[in-house]
């Protein structure tokens, strides 16, 4: 199955494999393998080799990675069982038909279970898991008492292929993964013996203490515990093995001890660093035409100096504009895909994967990994083959460039967001948008997004995941807290409502809405619990700072919120709101959906203060899309409302006649500007009276 000439200096893990391979093909039993190595060790090369290899063999093999940060931002770790959510992407995406068509037919499974639409993964994941435990309860989760349901659904799901089909699964990157999919991990760690699924994860164990990762447990415990859950650190290379390296790459080579001492003293044996030294010197040869070995290596002036030269000579001969390309898509993240890439290119969707075609197959600094669900659509997903190649570029972006490149991003997602009619796709985009947000220094949205985040992860039954991003969520927040003052944001109250309410129900409910700490928390907070008005001024802070999508995002998000329990005219004025401000972003769709709901829910409430704000905001819409009739209607109404109302009330109604009806040589309209100037002087509204006067 393997080639020990490919493969070089891995043998232990090789053997290790191998054992693992006849387990599963001959006792249909499972194992999971650990590879702990640092950068350049050869994890993401052995596992892609092993994957061709399997491929070939047509064994069922899928590769994902978990996601690593985007800037400083560890998007990983708010991602609820990602890399399994990827891992069941690509199962429903492949031609398993025979298997899968008489799974089909002995268990009825649902169709939406056969959808590879990564916003609705998590969904089909729940009927797959249902399903599966009707047709086979003997073989269930259920019986050994998984303590998530989502973990649950993840395994029976996963249980649905190995069922008919043994598979190997290769993890990568997981030091930046989530608690869950960790929780997961130790649940298959737990029945792998019966289970004929092979599982091999990679790390960098230097990071998974620094971080906290939740993979230290995993490792401590279930290798110990089980003899078929190992750890292999993959080695630096030998000088035995690089002499191998030299042969199979370079031409007219012959063993020297001089050569062998200088590439261990200058790569420490790294095999990544070895192979770019490698790809250096058939260029550049340290032999001559009879295979001797140059004489003048050590005072050379071409011989690189440095790992970090050895890289550069790649990148020497890239064009400005091939340079461009790479810096731009490394903005993305050490992933990036064709729909983002091409819109920060400015250029179809065509040319720009001709472009990074090309620069794969020239350059081998990035890979295509194919096709997946990014941000709710279908696109091509390229990496960078070497971590050294994505930090490089991402590092060669001058200050405002890689501010102006997230934030230009950011604004892709946002829209994305904001178009997207499925929810689970806003949950999907949220902590992407989050991370984009923080790069580009947009607070706000990255707070709200982190709130969606959180909210995504007690669907998913999480307390640790939503504990993550609340912790980001602070950090964001740092800045107030000099300020004595300072009201607690509406996102973080919505934040303790979900910590509050721990992880959820035994049957998988996550409100917990009857346990004590959430009864103690309410007690504890009292009305700041759900302080309507601390959410309203923060939504109307954000107008006033022009940050309308930040508002927007806010208004819509608490309406929508099945955590804040808001009387029917606070919803009102929450979209009310939320109309103004998709009017100035132009986004008359949105405003008219939600002038609708909020024009019925006055109806309900009959409450004066709401009924008048929604008015006027349905006003304004009109106005704004030139229905003066509509506008004059819904103003006429307000005014009658806010006869008895507080005087900001009253000044907002009128100010708003006055503007709609022609300006101050209008005689219709002359009386109400004398009136909202009247009212101005009395109460000391310069603002208003600076905005409606223009002074």
């Amino acid at each position: 199955m393997t080639d020990s000439n490919v493969i070089i200096g891995q043998e232990e893990t090789l053997e290790k494999f191998q054992d693992a391979f006849d387990r599963l093909k001959h006792d249909q039993k499972g194992s999971i393998i650990c590879l702990s190595g640092e950068t350049g060790m050869g994890k993401s090369f052995l596992m892609h080799r092993l994957t061709e290899k399997l491929h070939e063999e047509s064994v069922a093999t899928v590769y994902v990675n978990s996601q690593s940060p985007i800037g400083n931002f560890n998007i990983g770790n708010i991602q609820p069982l990602l890399p399994f959510s990827r891992t069941v992407e690509k199962l429903l995406s492949r031609d398993y038909l025979s298997a899968k068509k008489k799974f089909y037919k002995n268990a009825g499974i649902t169709m939406l279970a056969s959808i590879p639409i990564t916003g609705d993964i998590f969904y089909a994941v729940k009927e797959l898991g249902r399903d599966w435990r009707n047709y086979k309860k003997d073989k269930s989760s259920r019986r050994s008492k998984a303590q998530n349901e989502a973990v649950q659904d993840y395994f029976d799901t996963i249980s649905t292929f190995i069922e008919k089909m043994p598979l190997v699964l290769f993890l990568d990157d997981m030091q930046w993964t989530d608690h869950q999919s960790v929780e997961l991990l130790s649940y298959f760690a737990d029945q792998i013996e019966d289970l004929p699924l092979i599982i091999c994860v990679a790390y960098r164990k230097s990071l998974l203490e620094s971080i906290g990762s939740p993979m230290i447990s995993f490792i401590d415990e279930k290798t110990k515990k089980f003899d078929h859950v190992s750890e292999i650190e993959l080695k630096p290379f030998s000088q035995e093995q690089i002499d191998i390296c030299a042969k199979q790459n370079l031409e007219n080579y012959h063993h020297s001890d001089i050569f062998l001492n200088w590439m261990q003293r200058h790569t420490i044996g790294t095999p990544g660093v070895v192979a770019e030294y490698m790809k250096y010197f058939l260029e550049y040869s340290p032999f001559d035409s009879e295979g001797n070995f140059k004489e003048d290596i050590s005072t050379s002036e071409f011989l690189p100096a440095s790992v970090h030269t050895a890289f550069s000579q790649v990148l020497d001969k890239l064009s400005e504009e091939d340079r461009n390309t790479l810096s731009i898509c490394s903005a993305e993240g050490r992933e990036f895909t064709a729909t983002i890439v091409s819109s920060l290119l400015n250029t179809d969707i065509l040319q720009t994967i001709r472009k990074l075609r090309h620069l794969q197959q020239t350059t081998q600094i990035i890979r295509s990994v194919g096709a997946s669900m990014r941000y709710g659509v279908k696109t091509t997903v390229y990496q960078f083959t070497q971590a050294f190649y994505y930090n490089y570029f991402e590092n060669s972006l001058e200050y405002e460039e890689n501010q102006a490149l997230h934030g230009e991003i950011a604004a892709l997602l946002k829209q994305r967001y904001n178009d997207a009619e499925s929810e689970a796709v806003r949950k999907e985009i949220a902590p992407y948008l989050a991370a984009h947000s923080v790069e580009s220094g947009d607070k706000e949205t990255a707070k709200s997004m982190l709130l969606m985040a959180a909210k995504n992860a007690k669907e998913y039954g999480s307390t640790e995941i939503a504990e993550s991003a609340y912790e980001r969520f602070r950090m964001l927040s740092d800045d107030d807290d000099d300020d004595e003052d300072r009201q607690l944001d509406p996102e973080e109250i919505a934040f303790q409502n979900i910590l509050s309410g721990g992880k959820g129900s035994a049957d998988g409910d996550p409100s917990g809405d009857d346990d004590e700490d959430s009864k103690s928390f309410k007690e504890a907070y009292g009305n700041t619990y759900i302080d309507f008005k601390n959410i309203r001024r923060a939504i109307v802070e954000d107008y006033h700072k022009k940050n309308f999508s930040a508002s927007a995002l806010r208004a819509v998000s608490f309406f929508e919120s099945e955590d804040m329990d808001f009387r029917s005219d606070e919803k009102a004025q929450l979209l009310a709101l939320a109309i103004k401000a998709y009017v100035e972003l132009g986004d008359y769709i949105k405003a008219n959906k939600y002038s609708d709901i909020a024009l019925k829910l006055i109806k309900i409430a009959k409450e004066p203060v709401s009924e008048c704000l929604v008015l006027n905001s349905a006003a304004l819409l009109s106005n704004s899309q030139n229905h003066k009739g509509d506008a004059l209607m819904y103003l006429q109404q307000a005014a009658e409302k806010a006869i008895k109302l507080p005087e900001e009330i009253r000044l907002l109604t009128m100010a708003n006649i006055a503007l709609m009806t022609g300006g101050m040589e209008s005689e219709t309209s002359k009386p109400y500007y004398l009136a909202v100037l009247k009212l101005c002087s009395k109460y000391e509204f310069k603002d208003l009276e600076r905005e409606v006067f223009q002074r």
